[in-house]
């Protein structure tokens, strides 16, 4: 058994369902990468250091014969608007001693 394998298997020993899906090769990693550009773009969607790092843990997968798919999902997200600033960011004012 590969070392990765049963590595993965001692992560799930509580759970039956996961060990039958690693055990039967049943599995599949999926990435999912929000972005505003077109779908058509494929990897040209991503930063090249980023494609060469999916492209490496792809591969990776694919030597372990793990079945790994890669999808695009567009982002709706409305950033024009003004957020808040994140939790205890804000501002800390002094009192200014003279």
């Amino acid at each position: 058994m590969l070392r990765q394998k049963k590595n993965l298997l001692d992560l799930v020993e509580d759970n039956p369902k996961f060990r039958e899906a690693i055990d039967s090769g049943t599995f599949v990693v999926t990435y999912g990468i929000i972005t505003k550009k077109p779908r058509s773009m494929k990897s040209d969607a991503l930063p090249l250091f980023s494609r060469i790092s999916l492209l490496r843990n792809l591969h990776s997968f694919q030597l372990m014969g793990v079945n790994a798919q890669v999808f695009l999902i567009k982002d709706n997200v409305d950033r024009t608007t003004k957020n808040k600033p994140a939790k205890g960011s804000e501002k800390i004012e002094r009192d200014e001693e003279d």
